[in-house]
């Protein structure tokens, strides 16, 4: 007899769900950010792995991408002197959209 606390089957947890928790949607990111994050932290955040960490909780609560570019130029980008041409800003923006697009489809 199997148990209803069981924890949820590995191959799952990578199904998106529409109706993802914004800590779901947190954690999420935060993988698909993972093997760029220390370049991130250092050229987006200059150096403030708390700026980066507080941007990915605000942007977990977004639902849509154009919510979430208005929020990246302005909270992010222009907060933080960015140059939203520079290879940094273009692979942070590019990698959040197609997350968007993946998991927050509107």
């Amino acid at each position: 007899e199997e148990s209803e606390s069981q924890e949820t089957p590995i191959w799952q947890q990578f199904i998106p769900s529409d109706s993802a928790e914004p800590g779901d949607h947190r954690a999420r990111m935060a993988q698909w950010l993972h093997n760029d994050e220390r370049r991130f932290i250092e050229e987006i955040f200059g150096g403030a792995a708390d700026g980066y960490e507080l941007a990915l909780d605000e942007l977990a609560v977004i639902e849509t991408w154009l919510d979430a570019s208005h929020y990246i130029q302005r909270e992010i980008f222009d907060r933080n002197h960015v140059n939203m041409y520079g290879e940094a800003a273009i692979d942070f923006t590019d990698l959040l959209q197609t997350y968007f697009k993946e998991f927050k489809p509107v």
